[in-house]
C-alpha cells in the first residue's frame, strides 16, 4: 500500500490516501470477474442501484449529478447539505458489506469468491521508501481494486433507498460514490433526513468528516443550526461539489471555470521547467492529456450557461484563451500567427472548444440510463427559453446535430471550414493535414520540425533575398523564379490551391520529412542574406562625406 498525499501540505496520516498496489494477476482476475458479473443473468441485477447514485455507473456522470443539484434549487430544494465521509472506503466493515451482498441475493459462490479477495488479506505499507512488516486488515476496501467501486455502491445503496422513498423529479439524496449531497425545501425536512443518515452511519460504523462538510441555503442570512452524529455541520459560503463551486445553493460558473484555469496554469508553469526534455509532439500530447482536461472540465455545461447569460461570456473565455496562447508558446516556441499555430497543432479556440464539449454533453445526456433523473428534462428542451432550466438547455441541439453523432475529426473539419471561409487560415494547408494535427508535428528531427512550422507560418527566410530577382524572399518565388528547377508536371492538389502553393507545401501536406529536410537545407545555402539596413545607411553616408 502506497500512501499518496491529498495536498502539498499533508503531514498527518489522515491526510494521505492509501492506494493499494495489488498484484498483476489479481487485477487481471478482477477484470474478468467484473465483466462476468455484468453479463451473467444471475448477477446482472446487482448493478441496479438507487436513482440517486451516479458513481461508477453506465449512463450516469459527474456532470449529470451537478445538473441535478442545480435543478434541485430551481424546484425548491434550496437547502443543501454536503457530507464528506471520513475514510469512506477504508472503513467499510466486512460483515455489513457481505450482509448487503446477501440482501441483494448475490450468488453464494460469487460471495465466497469476493470474501476470499477482501477478507483476511495482509499488506505492506511504504513509509519513507521502506516496507513495513505485514499488516492484517479486518475492514475496508482496497483503493485501486477494480471491484471496490462496485462493492462500495452496494454497501451504501441501502442508505439511498431509505432517503429517496418518494417519487420526486430530483431525489433528496444525490451520491457519486462517497460524495453525498442532501437537499430539501424546509429545515424540518432536512433535519429528519440528517437524523436518518446519522442512524445509518452509526449502525454501519461510518463517520462524517465535519471539517470537510457544510451546508447552505438561498434564503436566510443567519440559517438554523444543523448537526449530524451529535456535532454541528458548519454553514459555508462556498462549497466545491464534483469540481463545481456552489454559492447560495447554486453553481458559480465563472468562479468554477476560473479556478480550473488557474490550476491548469500552475501545472503549465511547473512543466516549463522540463521543456528541454521534450520535443513539440511530446509537449502537445502532455497538453492534451493533462493541461486541457484540467481547464476544460464541465465546459459543456458552462457553454449553455453562457448562452443564457451573455454578460459573462468575456469573463469565462478570456482566461481560457490566455492559457491556450501560453500553452502553444510553450509547445512551439512561437508567438506570432496564433490562429495558424493552433490549427497546425490540431487545437481550436476556447469558444469552439466549448461548443464541442456542449455537443458531447448533449450526446451523453441523451444516452443516459432510463432511470437517471436527468432524463426527465429532455422533454423540456424544446420549450425552455430562460436560464432557470439549465438541464433542459443541455439537451438542445448545438451547431452540430446530435442525431448525426459526429466524430471528433468531423467536428474539427466543420471548424476548419468555417475558418477557411473567413480567410483566417493559409489556403496552402490541406484540411486533412490538420484535422487532428499537422503531419509536421510528427517529424523526428527537431530542426526540421521547427523549420516546417516556421514555413507554415510564413516566418522562414523572411530576412533573406531571392538569388534570382534579388527581392525579399517570399514563398511565391519558388514557383515564379523556379528555384528548385522542378519538372513541368502538376503535383496533386495544385489545381485547387492558390498560386503561392509550391513543392515544399506539397511535401509538408504529404508528411515527407526527409525530402523536405533535403530541400530546406539546400534552400538555406542558396538564398542570399539581406544586408542590414543600418549598415547600408552608414556606408552611404560615409561615402557621400568622402
Amino acid at each position: 500500500m502506497q500512501p499518496i498525499p491529498k495536498s502539498k501540505d499533508s503531514k498527518h496520516i489522515n491526510e494521505f490516501r492509501p492506494i493499494s498496489l495489488t498484484s498483476l494477476l489479481r487485477r487481471c482476475f478482477e477484470s474478468r470477474l467484473l465483466r462476468y458479473l455484468k453479463v451473467s443473468e444471475s448477477t446482472k441485477h446487482i448493478f441496479e442501484f438507487n436513482k440517486g447514485q451516479g458513481g461508477f455507473r453506465s449512463g450516469y456522470s459527474t456532470l449529470s449529478q451537478v445538473l441535478l443539484a442545480e435543478e434541485g434549487t430551481n424546484l425548491g430544494l434550496d437547502i443543501k447539505v454536503f457530507l464528506d465521509l471520513q475514510q469512506a472506503y477504508d472503513r467499510v466493515p466486512h460483515k455489513r458489506l457481505f450482509r448487503a451482498l446477501k440482501a441483494i441475493k448475490m450468488p453464494y459462490t460469487i460471495a465466497k469468491l469476493l470474501y476470499s479477495l477482501f477478507v483476511g488479506c495482509i499488506i505492506h505499507v511504504t513509509v519513507n521508501k521502506q516496507l513495513t512488516r505485514y499488516i492484517k486488515i479486518d475492514r475496508g476496501l482496497f483503493q485501486g481494486s477494480l471491484l471496490s467501486p462496485l462493492l462500495f455502491n452496494i454497501f451504501i445503496d441501502s442508505l439511498a433507498k431509505i432517503i429517496n422513498t418518494r417519487n420526486l423529479v430530483i431525489p433528496n439524496m444525490l451520491l457519486f460514490a462517497d460524495d453525498i449531497l442532501l437537499q430539501a425545501s424546509t429545515y424540518t425536512e432536512i433535519k429528519n433526513i440528517l437524523k436518518i443518515v446519522g442512524n445509518w452511519l452509526m449502525a454501519n460504523e461510518m463517520n462524517v468528516n465535519h471539517q470537510k462538510s457544510g451546508f447552505m441555503d438561498t434564503r436566510n442570512t443567519s440559517p438554523e443550526t444543523l448537526s449530524i452524529q451529535n456535532l454541528p455541520i458548519p454553514s459555508v459560503k462556498y462549497y466545491k461539489y464534483l469540481g463545481f463551486t456552489f454559492h447560495k445553493a447554486r453553481i458559480e460558473f465563472e468562479k468554477s471555470s476560473n479556478e480550473r484555469v488557474e490550476n491548469a496554469t500552475k501545472l503549465l508553469y511547473k512543466l516549463k521547467s522540463f521543456e528541454n526534455q521534450w520535443n513539440i509532439y511530446a509537449k502537445l500530447i502532455i497538453y492534451k492529456t493533462y493541461i486541457a482536461p484540467a481547464a476544460e472540465y464541465g465546459l459543456g455545461i458552462t457553454y449553455h450557461w453562457i448562452n443564457a447569460n451573455y454578460r459573462n461570456r468575456h469573463q469565462v473565455y478570456e482566461p481560457l484563451e490566455t492559457l491556450l496562447y501560453e500553452s502553444i508558446k510553450w509547445i512551439t516556441g512561437l508567438r506570432k500567427h496564433k490562429r495558424v499555430i493552433i490549427s497546425i497543432l490540431g487545437l481550436c479556440d476556447s469558444q469552439q472548444r466549448s461548443l464541442e464539449h456542449a455537443y458531447r454533453l448533449t450526446i451523453q445526456l441523451r444516452n443516459s440510463d432510463k432511470n437517471n433523473p436527468i432524463s426527465n428534462f429532455q422533454s423540456m428542451s424544446n420549450s425552455v427559453l430562460n436560464s432557470n432550466r439549465l438541464a433542459a438547455r443541455c439537451f438542445r441541439n448545438t451547431i452540430f446535430n446530435p442525431d448525426k453523432k459526429l466524430s471528433y475529426k468531423e467536428m474539427r473539419a466543420v471548424y476548419l471550414e468555417n475558418l477557411n471561409s473567413e480567410m483566417i487560415l493559409p489556403a496552402c494547408i490541406l484540411n486533412r493535414s490538420r484535422a487532428l494535427f499537422d503531419p509536421v508535428i510528427n517529424f523526428k528531427d527537431d530542426t526540421t520540425r521547427r523549420a516546417a512550422i516556421l514555413w507554415r507560418n510564413n516566418l522562414l527566410y523572411h530576412k533573406r533575398e531571392c538569388p534570382v530577382c534579388f527581392k525579399p524572399f517570399h514563398r511565391t518565388h519558388i514557383n515564379e523564379c523556379n528555384i528548385f528547377d522542378l519538372k513541368n508536371e502538376r503535383l496533386p492538389y495544385w489545381d485547387s490551391m492558390p498560386a503561392s502553393y509550391n513543392y515544399l507545401d506539397h511535401l509538408l501536406n504529404s508528411g515527407k520529412e526527409l525530402e523536405f529536410k533535403r530541400l530546406i537545407f539546400s534552400l538555406t545555402r542558396y538564398l542570399v542574406p539581406r544586408p542590414n539596413k543600418q549598415i547600408e545607411d552608414s556606408t552611404s553616408r560615409s561615402s557621400s562625406t568622402s
